[in-house]
């Protein structure tokens, strides 16, 4: 319903009559709209694969970009959703682990990068305690 019709045109009263309930069920399971729009949002991020990828860090990255793209591209009149509840649930925080580890994996090969760069130039410079760095 969401898919076709989008989030303006939506209501807890036209999903309890298509589903052929009393629409204070739905309210009384997930206690309110906005925790239904959370529950759609995680059902929806669910549909992204959310094994972890495996690679590089940019690859990775890139993988979780093109997953929420195409997600995108497959509800459009809902997708705002996920945008609006940027941790809806489980799969969401799955997936935001996926896209932390890309990042510390970013950030710790840049400091080896900034820390040996460090070594060798202090070695070319003579500093005699960091002699025995491999550069």
């Amino acid at each position: 319903m969401l898919a076709a019709e989008g989030e303006q045109n939506f209501s807890v009263r036209k999903l309890a009559t298509a589903v052929g309930v009393d629409g204070m069920t739905i309210l009384h399971h997930f206690k309110s709209r906005e925790g239904l729009m959370r529950a759609v949002a995680d059902a929806m991020v669910a549909t992204l694969d959310i094994e972890r990828p495996k690679g590089p860090w940019r690859e990775i990255l890139l993988e979780v970009a093109q997953r929420y793209r195409r997600l995108a591209v497959k509800y459009p009149k809902a997708f705002n959703i996920v945008s609006r509840y940027q941790t809806s649930g489980p799969a969401d925080f799955e997936l935001g682990e996926i896209v932390y580890a890309a990042l510390l994996d970013a950030v710790s090969m840049k400091k080896t990068r900034l820390i040996t760069g460090w070594r060798c130039s202090r070695w070319r410079s003579g500093s005699a305690w960091w002699k025995s760095a491999a550069c």
